[in-house]
């Protein structure tokens, strides 16, 4: 960015804040998962939300843009078998992996830049473990077969916390309980880890950012996952 020097003066008018591509990334994946229709916004253009996107629709979900940068969502019928591109985004790598598993979809996941070569030895070790085949050379791609089990998915807390957010979206697309146990601390800041967030209601009808116990409490597929709107937040920094 360049240098902008301010000379003391009267200010007024509009800044428009970006959203944030973080927030973004989880809630066009939270969007995708429900059962009917959902609109999300606004999200700003970039290769990386278009990553995210193309496995939206990898996944059979279609996506319609409306006014004010508004997405609009829809499930469709999933694949037997697809390739997804991720460009070169790591959230889209990381999140949809777990996910395509837990759905049971045999996906080929390539990706372009460093993104290949960036670590995802997390899903390499864990996956097996639940019932899905895994083919790599040690990146990308990354090739599954097989439908994700339920059961414990012990993981440190000290990992990127994309790895604990795809797991937290997978593992209640479970038909049984299961349990995200952190063998370490939880490093990552917390506006890295979405869950779904069912008080009282076994319905995650709302998704927040927030905090995770060092031991996450079981997490349940519910009847039917409901649609919701889900403003997407502003990222900037005073800095």
């Amino acid at each position: 960015m360049a240098e902008v020097t301010y000379r003391p003066a009267h200010v007024k008018g509009e800044v428009r804040i970006p959203p944030s591509k973080s927030a973004a990334h989880r809630a066009l994946l939270s969007a995708a998962l429900c059962k009917t229709p959902c609109r999300v916004g606004p999200i700003d253009h970039s290769a990386d939300m278009e990553a995210t996107l193309n496995g939206v629709c990898a996944m059979g979900g279609t996506v319609k843009a409306e006014e004010n940068g508004v997405l609009c969502i829809a499930p469709g019928t999933a694949p037997q078998s697809v390739t997804v591109d991720c460009g070169e985004s790591g959230s889209t790598l990381r999140f949809l992996i777990p996910v395509f598993a837990a759905l049971g979809i045999e996906a080929t996941f390539v990706g372009h830049g460093r993104l290949p070569e960036r670590p995802i030895g997390v899903y390499t070790d864990l996956l097996p473990q639940h019932g899905v085949t895994v083919e790599t050379a040690g990146g990308l791609p990354f090739h599954i077969t097989g439908k994700l089990q339920s059961g414990d998915f012990r993981v440190p807390g000290n990992i990127s916390s994309q790895f604990i957010t795809g797991l937290l979206f997978a593992l209640p697309l479970s038909s049984s309980s299961a349990a995200l146990p952190l063998s370490k601390a939880l490093t990552a800041p917390p506006r890295s880890i979405i869950t779904p967030n069912p008080p009282a209601s076994t319905t995650p009808t709302c998704f927040k950012t927030g905090k995770i116990s060092l031991v996450l409490a079981r997490l349940f597929l519910p009847a039917s996952r409901t649609a919701f709107k889900n403003k997407v937040t502003s990222s900037y920094s005073t800095k």
